[in-house]
């Protein structure tokens, strides 16, 4: 009888001291979580301060990192990037804050893997081109005798992406200022904004789609801050395809934008050309689905229409391999190298225009100093030009631009085709572009209406087309 109850005592004294074991044993998990939620950021601090200046090659600073682990949450805020070593004024990168929430109980073995939401807040860029044409940007990280030491890795295969959904993708108030020294120019973007949500990759089926971008941002001038606006769906990334584009479905609308922001890069005459100060330009752009360049399908419209009414428009087509996109034509027509070298085209691209844009300006000085006589074929034309701009005759103005045509153009390359300088249609809508100031004004002063108006259309075109499963 006493062994029963000594039993009885034991057994419930061994459970009481297991729990309390738990107990404390949770209570120690707690409190170093706690630890690291606390002091972890304020490590990670510590060496970023520390390592920053001499990944980067010049000061830089952060002034506050948060992680909360339960929650998968891990921010930065005060990041600050300073001019490298030969450049000066405000610094080179300015960030608000940068935050990513991706719930690890949620994230671990789940298909898809879940990001709730990446922000990234009040974004300050400076790039800047010196005298001697180098970019700030190149002497960003640690010295080349230093990257030739580097040892080469050699290359391994990708591992598999697991399949992710992320949420929502937030950009909110970026801008950027470009400043060429070379030749005094600088070009400012700002209330940049960007949202991309439901954004899939690697197969992340079941929620919806396609992903759906929304964006908009200003180019400043002192006439009127250009508009931009970008309307978007996104199919899905298959990382395991690299070459293969995500089905596309964007609508982009320039409202109001000055050529006078630009005019250090336009070739002469290139204002003559396309008929006007000023410009808008909507495009419409579809790639279809595929498993590589050659297979994807492009479709879509674009038009431009100068503050004096001059509207050039066409379609697109062909595919990612060989596409079809005759304005790059147009925009080569008045950037000319300045427009190869950015996009990575070829030196050649829309040179007849470029020649045809120069001859006219050229023959628009000898007019305006009241140059004589009957000069025939292309440069008849441009002279007869020159001469009704200069004393604003528009009939005078006009036969001459339908006198040049592509054919007196010989020496151009053969892909170029619908520019402004060539198309005989296009450029005689040029040769009332001294004209019309009122009507000019009305154009500038009526940009909200034109801004409304494209955002109806890309509505209207998103709802006619079906985006690809």
């Amino acid at each position: 009888m006493t062994e029963n109850l000594n039993d009885k005592t034991e057994t419930p004294s061994g459970g009481k001291s297991r729990g309390g074991c738990l107990k404390i044993g949770l209570i120690v998990v707690v409190l170093l979580l706690a630890v690291l939620h606390f002091a972890t950021p304020g490590v990670v601090r510590n060496v970023a301060n520390q390592q920053l200046p001499e990944v980067l090659g010049t000061e830089a600073s952060l002034e506050r990192v948060s992680i909360f682990l339960p929650g998968g949450r891990v921010g930065l805020q005060g990041l600050r990037i300073e001019q490298p070593e030969g450049f000066d004024g405000d610094p080179l990168l300015r960030l608000g804050s940068f935050s990513v929430a991706a719930p690890l109980g949620r994230a671990v073995g789940r298909n898809p893997v879940t990001v709730n939401h990446v922000h990234i807040n009040d974004v300050f860029v400076r790039i800047v081109s010196d005298s001697e044409d180098v970019l700030n940007v190149t002497k960003i990280g640690p010295p080349a005798e230093e990257m030739e030491e580097i040892e080469e890795l050699p290359p391994e295969d990708p591992a598999d992406v697991p399949p992710v959904w992320v949420k929502e993708i937030l950009i909110d108030n970026l801008n950027l200022v470009f400043e060429d020294l070379s030749k005094d120019w600088v070009f400012s973007l700002e209330n940049f904004a960007l949202s991309l949500t439901d954004l899939r990759i690697a197969g992340a089926k079941g929620h919806g789609g396609p992903a759906m971008l929304d964006g908009s941002f200003e180019l400043l001038d002192e006439r009127l801050n250009a508009r931009v606006r970008i309307l978007g769906k996104i199919g899905m990334i298959q990382p395991d395809q690299p070459e293969r584009v995500p089905p596309i479905q964007l609508a982009v609308g320039l409202t109001g934008f000055n050529l006078d922001i630009i005019d250090p890069f336009m070739v002469r005459g290139a204002r003559t050309a396309l008929g006007g100060g000023g410009l808008d330009f909507w495009l419409f752009l579809e790639i279809g689905e595929g498993s590589s360049p050659t297979d994807q399908s492009i479709a879509g419209s674009y038009a431009l229409v100068t503050d004096q009414n001059h509207r050039y428009a066409g379609e697109l087509g062909g595919t990612l391999e060989r596409p079809v996109l005759p304005f790059l034509n147009i925009f080569g027509d008045v950037l000319g190298n300045q427009f190869g070298r950015v996009t990575g085209l070829a030196g050649n691209v829309a040179e007849g225009g470029l020649e045809a844009a120069r001859a006219a300006a050229d023959t628009g000085v000898a007019a305006v100093r009241g140059a004589t006589g009957v000069v025939t074929g292309a440069a008849g034309g441009l002279l007869r030009t020159a001469r009704g701009v200069a004393t604003l005759d528009v009939e005078e103005a006009t036969g001459g631009l339908r006198d040049t045509t592509v054919g007196t153009v010989t020496g151009a390359a053969g892909t170029v085709t619908d520019t402004v300088g060539t198309a005989g249609s296009g450029v005689a809508r040029a040769g009332s572009a001294a004209t019309g100031r009122e009507a000019v004004q009305r154009w500038w002063d009526a940009a909200d209406e034109r801004a409304a108006a494209f955002e109806a259309e890309a509505d209207a075109w998103f709802e006619a087309r079906p985006f690809p499963n």
